[in-house]
């Protein structure tokens, strides 16, 4: 019996995984786009009285419901379902770090990938974002979707790094700044923290409306235009944030970013960089590689590093005690390096 066993193949079950994950991933949307998890935020409903409310099918009301118990993003007990604690923070519509406008705007993200082949043979890239005029169209509603991505993870860096604890007055600098997802924390936590925000024009009005939002506003500065062609002070930062930046940029005008990150810092101060690092050989975590064929999609040169490249890259543009930071819930895998200008 036991040579038969060894005889046997095994099944496609990493295959079948994947096939799964893109039906999985559509009961998400069509969850958003029904307004399940809203819905819910004042207490559990039967399958009945939620699709009585929402004018669904009750037959596939029930489905989708028990598929969403099963994805863990709804809980259920004596016939009536309730958010999990994931749902209600980041799938409910008036949620602060409300994730559905990025899960539903994916779609052009995946007519990108639908091109992997042909842009496999001609190693031609189906769009450019991180040209100048598709960035303008490109970032403001990127930065503004992606925030509850970052915002925790943040956090997270704030804390480990002592921002309620530095020494006034703090001066940040947030290169590609975004929705300043990576300095409000910063700010939040210590009032002697002001913030030059740089990044396009267009991407800036949203910068400003989150740190209104985030009651910050009155301590930022901002910066317009591509870092290429801003002139920055000499050694005025304490701070440096250059939050998923790196990876659009490719190796070399990485390299030239960190000699100018150094060069805007202090004697002693501090780069933050938030990236998907893989690991020494690129074959792993899963999503640091797929992204890096995100970026092949995406961009002329952008890529993902290894920590061992990001650390030669920073000792080549003068910085030292690289770190990557372990941070709650994600342990040694956290996407943060830091490193101290020499």
């Amino acid at each position: 019996m036991a040579q038969t066993q060894e005889k046997r193949l095994m099944p496609p079950t990493k295959i079948t995984e994947l096939l799964e994950a893109k039906w999985a991933n559509q009961v998400l949307k069509t969850a958003l786009e029904l307004n399940v998890f809203s819905e819910l935020k004042n207490g559990a409903l039967s399958w009945q009285d939620l699709s009585c409310r929402l004018a669904l099918d009750q037959r596939g009301a029930k489905l989708l419901l028990d598929c969403l118990v099963a994805l863990e993003f709804l809980a259920k007990k004596d016939e009536k379902y309730s958010l999990t604690k994931i749902s209600e923070l980041y799938l409910v519509s008036d949620s602060q770090l409300f994730l559905g406008k990025y899960i539903l705007a994916k779609d052009d993200v995946e007519l990108n990938w639908q091109q992997l082949t042909k842009a496999m043979r001609t190693g031609e890239p189906v769009c450019q974002v991180n040209q100048d005029s598709k960035a303008e169209e490109f970032f403001p509603q990127l930065a503004s979707s992606i925030f509850p991505l970052n915002f925790t993870t943040a956090q997270m860096v704030a804390d480990a790094l002592g921002a309620n604890k530095m020494p006034s007055p703090v001066r940040i600098l947030d290169l590609a700044a975004g929705s300043a997802v990576w300095s409000i924390p910063f700010a939040q936590a210590n009032p002697h923290v002001t913030v030059d925000a740089l990044d396009f024009p267009a991407v800036l009005n949203v910068t400003a409306s989150f740190a209104g939002k985030y009651g910050v506003a009155d301590r930022y500065t901002y910066l317009s235009g591509n870092w290429r062609n801003v002139p920055l002070e000499n050694s005025v930062y304490d701070l440096v944030i250059l939050g998923h930046i790196l990876h659009s940029e490719g190796k070399e005008m990485s390299r030239q970013l960190l000699a100018a990150c150094a060069g805007a810092l202090k004697s002693g101060g501090r780069l933050i960089i938030a990236e998907f690092i893989a690991s020494e050989q690129k074959t792993g975590p899963s999503f640091p590689c797929l992204f890096a064929l995100n970026m092949f999609l995406a961009t002329t040169a952008g890529c993902v590093f290894s920590l061992a490249e990001l650390e030669e890259m920073l000792s080549q543009s003068g910085f030292e005690q690289v770190e990557r930071l372990e941070l709650p819930f994600w342990g040694s895998q956290a996407p943060v390096v830091t490193a101290i200008k020499s």
